[in-house]
């Protein structure tokens, strides 16, 4: 009720608040702190006191219930990025993207990192699994970093991916002794 009154409301039903608008006056109803793991909306939240207290004013809370991270398990090229998106899938059907709000975490940061709004960065050839948490609830994907090395000393280019042996050696002819 414009910030002047606070109401805790533990079920659905109607509600009044303790100070009265006078005709005219404008009026704004807002979910302060809504339920553990929920999100609320307002509907008829604002307008304008016309002659008569204001009775269509509903507010619904839902549960987050599952979330869902894409690309899923996706490879990528050593050195490239990659952007992710955060789904919530809701109580009443409803989805929501929650990239934005989502924490997000890599396992093995020194694999691939991943910052605020789902942008993943590799940075080595190996795996780590990205979570993404929102309102108590998480998910995870494995991502994958493969690609092509360069070799400097040689010029020579060898191509890895995840799971190789980590024999650099392996399939490469070698121009001088002392590199096998």
């Amino acid at each position: 009720n414009n910030g002047a009154d606070d109401l805790t409301i533990s079920s659905d039903g109607g509600f009044s608040f303790a100070t009265a608008l006078s005709n005219q006056s404008p009026y704004s109803i807002t979910v302060a702190t809504p339920p553990a793991n929920q999100t609320c909306t307002v509907t008829n939240g604002s307008g304008t006191i016309a002659g008569a207290n204001v009775t269509n004013v509903a507010v619904a809370c839902v549960t987050l219930v599952s979330l869902t991270i894409t690309p899923v398990n996706p490879t990528l090229a050593f050195g490239t990025t990659q952007q992710f998106t955060a789904s919530g899938h809701y109580s009443d059907g409803s989805n929501q993207d929650l990239t934005g709000v989502a924490s997000w975490l890599s396992s093995a940061p020194d694999i691939a990192t991943i910052n605020t709004t789902g942008l993943v960065a590799s940075v080595a050839i190996g795996q780590t699994m990205i979570t993404a948490t929102s309102a108590g609830v998480s998910n995870t994907v494995t991502v994958s970093v493969g690609g092509v090395i360069r070799l400097p000393q040689t010029g020579q280019t060898m191509s890895y991916a995840p799971g190789d042996d980590g024999d650099i050696r392996a399939g490469a002819a070698w121009p001088n002794s002392r590199f096998t």
